[in-house]
């Protein structure tokens, strides 16, 4: 797969120093951008501190992360990306206590890694990847800011926060002696996707609606500087970064947009945005089972959901079919949260492959967005609520059968007629 990127960094027109640093290393594909805070000059070094370290450990694993990448290794991959914002937090915490001068400098980090069909996000701080896909613009990393917090806990309204005094104001950052928490994730890319890397200094002069339309209004060498124009037409009170990608043919092997398009299908996932069900992908794993292959057999324990990409499997229960599936359809999703041995048979009557999303791994992307953890817990809620009317319906149907088999008690038939005459 190949891709086209561009650059453009500005310092605005009311800072007196650029504090934005960016990496586009289009030869093993990392991208970074980091808006970096504090006095003396603390931003700019703090910035390109993130940036050039960043750049050294993932430059320094490139190998490593490949052969991980080419074994679906994703999750080994987010580690070696976090583990590189970690040691830039390190060199960062390190310079800031070696000069008193730059005690409180910090900066954010966004970095994107692509590898093959798939991207990898590693981010801490405010500045934001974007993703644009089908004429639409999906922010794929969450503000780590003041104002995203509380209006989170309840204690601001959205449109307060349009009056909030401190919008700058991040609650994670580099520069952190206790350590930060670096929220990552991998998602498959498809042909025609852009990306956007940037900093707050541009995307809050950006409407939502007219992101996509300006980001795929022609080549990224043109739009990005475009972007900042933008930007510094609408006050340009910060720097500005916007590092953009355009995603050139994906092979048509890939079947990621039918692995999008099944679960965003699903109740279990209904209500989901188009970054939370990448999110769940991301967690999953891919399954091959031949003909006759058992999935799993009633009575044992499982803590796996499984999703049909291809093939069909068959569900017995002692010795009769109870159902046939296929392409598209899911079983397993009580498993994710009971513990409860499975109550019937399953095997591939084709040869079959499956998406599996365990408990733990589905826990621990929960974990990492809350959001998307309340919207599950309420589709679950939903599901178990439809399969108890619908138990009740079962049991109900079942009693009127009963009821209508039942003899009926005999009546005595009247052998003769009486009358009484009044009066």
């Amino acid at each position: 797969m190949s891709f086209v990127s561009a650059a453009v960094t500005d310092v605005g027109v009311v800072r007196e120093r650029n504090e934005d640093s960016y990496l586009c290393q289009d030869d093993i594909g990392l991208f970074v951008v980091a808006d970096g805070m504090g006095g003396h000059a603390g931003g700019q070094e703090a910035s390109a501190t993130a940036v050039r370290v960043i750049g050294q450990r993932i430059s320094d694993e490139y190998n490593v992360l490949v052969d991980l990448a080419k074994e679906g290794e994703t999750w080994e991959v987010q580690a070696v990306l976090e583990t590189a914002v970690q040691a830039a937090n390190e060199a960062v915490c390190a310079m800031a206590a070696a000069n008193p001068e730059l005690k409180d400098m910090g900066t954010t980090a966004s970095v994107l890694w692509i590898c093959g069909n798939s991207a990898t996000i590693a981010h801490v701080g405010d500045s934001r990847i974007y993703l644009i896909r089908d004429g639409e613009a999906h922010v794929m990393t969450q503000d780590h800011s003041l104002l995203v917090e509380l209006v989170k806990q309840g204690r601001m309204t959205q449109e307060e926060a349009d009056g909030f005094p401190y919008p700058n104001a991040i609650s994670r950052r580099l520069g952190s002696a206790e350590g930060v928490e670096v929220d990552t994730f991998e998602f498959g890319l498809l042909s025609g996707d852009r990306l956007l890397v940037c900093s707050d200094g541009l995307y809050r002069f950006l409407d939502e609606g007219e992101v996509a339309p300006r980001l795929m209004s022609g080549p990224v060498e043109e739009v990005a500087p475009k972007l900042v124009q933008l930007a510094i037409q609408g006050g340009g009170d910060d720097n500005i970064t916007a590092v953009l990608l355009a995603v050139g043919e994906v092979p048509a092997t890939d079947d990621t947009r039918r692995k999008i398009e099944i679960f965003e299908g699903m109740p279990l996932f209904l209500g989901l945005s188009h970054r939370q069900i990448l999110r769940v992908l991301a967690a999953t794993s891919m399954r091959h089972f031949q003909t006759d292959q058992m999935v799993f057999e009633e009575g044992m324990l499982g803590d796996e959901l499984f999703v049909i990409l291809s093939g069909e499997v068959e569900v017995n229960k002692n010795g009769i079919v109870m159902a046939t599936l296929d392409a598209g359809d899911a079983f397993g999703e009580m498993a994710l949260v009971d513990e409860s041995p499975r109550s019937a048979n399953v095997r591939a009557t084709l040869p079959t492959r499956m998406l599996v999303l365990t408990r733990d791994r589905l826990y621990a992307t929960m974990g990492q967005d809350a959001d998307l953890g309340l919207k599950l817990l309420w589709n679950f809620l939903q599901m178990t609520i439809d399969r108890l009317r619908d138990t009740s319906q079962q049991l109900l149907c079942v009693k009127q059968e009963q009821r209508a088999k039942e003899p009926r008690p005999s009546r005595p038939v009247p052998t003769g007629l009486s009358f009484r005459r009044s009066g």
